[in-house]
């Protein structure tokens, strides 16, 4: 019960940020999820233009974006279309991001844009809601500290920010945890999305308290996926990637495959990689407990629906048999939502605890030195120990190869403070000794020590030095008036709806009580009338709603007023409805009116046998005279 009010008190919905859209799904009362879509019924675009970027430059803040023309959505790629470094078309793709063909716009950045983005959203079709986000596995810390930067920047509360693949494992335990309560299951999972291919593999097992979900594969490519097929038949015809993607929605042709062989086969190495390792991985697993084989392979993302993914999936994994059991594109949104209900114990599933694996090499450097903190497969070390004897800067570091394209490789970077205090004698060697947060990527306590008998330690203190560019100054006065204009503008549409509500109420009270006492709008007196129809007229041609908020704030205030007076006058009127007979005292007149003729139809009926017997009489008399 405690849980229930807890979800009712604090609301929340889940954000998949897709590369190309972003899905929206929200909890029930009862903690099961539920989509929300725009007012089309289909998912949000994560596109942005700006019709004149130029203008961005110097902006001031008593300024007005409205001359630069920002847009959203499908009305952002119309621009794009024309005028591709106008905006982004996958925001979230270059979020984080510096060299990358998806950071198209030099003005301003990904994460101020991304900013805007996600206020636009959320003043349009959220109600006050914490965001809790979805983002690929592989996303770095610095990605995620990005993401963070922009959702606070846009006055959005943050609930969590989970790994997509916690919230597919999250909704297929909840939906099939039946299959795996006897015996353990392995499940091979494929994404394939816009502009990335994800695999990975879990073993689901189940007991009487909680399910579990062990990752022993990962794997992911940002070179395939529905974009690049595209671009593979768009370069191949010289055609515009609007008609590449119209000939990719047509039924495969041996000519269609072979113009996009490359992506495909970046596709099936990436999956390949991932089933193999998986299948190491599973012979660990002791017999009769488990398979040792991968049982199912379920296939999602929104471009797993061309014809020749079962193919390219049944042959790099080595099973036959491919799965689209789920929505492809509502599973990862509608996962974040079983995640946080099985969390807060809200729905009647055990909740699923999910073991995540190392997906890549960390390291720590101290200057020039290099040591490694995590592996791959395995996992992170909680000390770590650098020999040398002095340093300025500390990061921790992820390897070019294992590292997204053009984002940030610094997870960490740290300046000490009190170096100069540690003296570094003539003779011996000094080291560093660094305490970690294993698995995440963070220094918790750093000291400097001698080697010696009793070695000698000293604390050092250190400050972040992040300088990656989340917000750019140039444009930072042009971000932060777009975001207060939107915050602006959901306030005005705010008013709106109360002053539309108070008129939809008063015209509703208006026709009962007049068609209570017969008569019609044009009986009211029109002095009273008058000013309320124009407000009436207003809502209905759509003008109400280009008000500024004083005068929307006004007009409810001389409604309220001269309202009360129409109200009353209308009570005051006469009733000109004749009263309705009660048809219980009708039907009871018909029964007395009924029971009286009854009554008199006996009288009637006794002068035929008055007449009768006289009859019967007149004989007898007449033949006593005959005698």
């Amino acid at each position: 019960m405690f849980a229930l009010l807890t979800l009712l008190s604090y609301a929340y919905v889940a954000m998949d940020v897709g590369s190309e859209y972003v899905k929206i799904a929200e909890p029930t009362i009862k903690g099961i999820p539920k989509m929300r879509f725009d007012p089309n019924g289909k998912n949000w675009r994560a596109a942005i233009a700006i019709r004149k970027p130029e203008l961005i430059l110097n902006f001031t803040l008593d300024n007005s974006t409205e001359k630069a023309g920002i847009r959203y959505g499908n009305s952002a790629l119309s621009i794009l279309k024309h005028k591709p470094y106008n905006g982004f078309e996958f925001i979230f793709r270059a979020l984080g991001r510096i060299l990358s063909p998806f950071v198209t716009m030099f003005n301003t950045t990904p994460a101020e844009m991304a900013s805007v983005w996600i206020q636009n959203i959320a003043n349009q079709y959220l109600n006050k809601e914490a965001i809790c986000f979805a983002v690929p596995q592989y996303w770095t810390t610095h990605q995620r500290r990005v993401l963070t930067s922009a959702v606070k920047n846009s006055n959005i509360q943050l609930d969590n920010i989970i790994d997509d693949t916690e919230a597919v494992v999250a909704h297929y335990a909840a939906t099939k945890y039946t299959t795996f309560v006897e015996s353990q299951k392995n499940v091979l999972f494929v994404d394939i999305g816009a502009t990335s291919v994800k695999a990975y593999g879990f073993t689901f097992q189940y007991d009487t308290n909680h399910m579990y979900a062990n990752q022993s594969s990962y794997n992911y490519t940002e070179l395939s996926g529905s974009y690049y097929f595209a671009e593979a038949i768009s370069q191949a015809k010289n055609i515009s990637m609007n008609k590449a993607r119209k000939i990719l929605n047509q039924p495969t042709s041996a000519s269609y495959i072979k113009l996009i062989e490359e992506p495909i086969s970046i596709m099936e190495a990436t999956i390949e990689s991932v089933a193999k390792e998986f299948k190491a991985k599973l012979q660990e697993y002791p017999i009769g407990e488990n398979s040792r084989e991968i049982d199912e392979v379920q296939v999602i993302g929104g471009a797993s629906r061309f014809d020749f993914i079962n193919n390219v999936v049944s042959k790099a994994s080595g099973v036959k048999t491919i799965l689209h059991e789920f929505n492809p594109s509502e599973m990862i949104a509608i996962g974040v939502v079983y995640y946080r209900s099985m969390f807060e114990e809200i729905i009647p599933i055990p909740r699923v605890i999910v073991n995540k694996m190392q997906i890549r090499d960390v390291e720590l450097a101290a200057d020039q030195t290099h040591v490694k903190y995590c592996t791959r497969g395995s996992g992170c070390l909680p000390e770590l120990i650098v020999n040398t004897s002095k340093c300025e800067l500390v990061d921790v570091v992820i390897p070019p190869e294992y590292c997204p394209e053009g984002v940030y490789p610094y997870e960490m970077r740290l300046k000490l403070t009190n170096q100069n205090t540690f003296k570094t004698p003539l003779f011996g060697k000094a080291y560093g000794k660094f305490t970690m947060n294993p698995p995440y990527p963070e220094v918790s306590n750093i000291e400097w020590c001698l080697h010696g008998k009793d070695d000698s330690c000293k604390y050092m203190t250190a400050d972040r030095n992040e300088d990656f560019p989340y917000f750019s100054r140039q444009s930072i006065n042009f971000t932060i008036v777009a975001l207060n204009e939107i915050d602006a503008e959901s306030k005005r549409r705010h008013e709106v709806n109360k002053v539309i509500e108070f008129i939809s109420n008063v015209k509703n009270q208006l026709e009962m009580d007049l068609d209570a006492k017969g008569l019609t709008i044009e009986s009211l007196p029109q002095d009273l009338y008058s000013g309320f129809k124009k407000y009436v007229l207003a809502m209905e041609d759509g003008s109400i709603t280009q008000r500024s908020i004083s005068s929307l704030q006004d007009a409810l205030t001389d409604l309220k007023i001269s309202t009360k007076y129409l109200l009353e006058a209308v009570q005051k009127m006469k009733n000109h409805r004749k009263p309705k007979k009660d048809d219980i005292f009708e039907d009871l007149k018909s029964d007395i009116e009924g029971e009286t003729k009854e009554e008199e139809k006996p009288k009637e009926e006794e002068k035929p046998k008055e007449e009768e017997k006289k009859e019967e009489e007149k004989p007898k008399e007449e033949a006593k005279t005959d005698l």
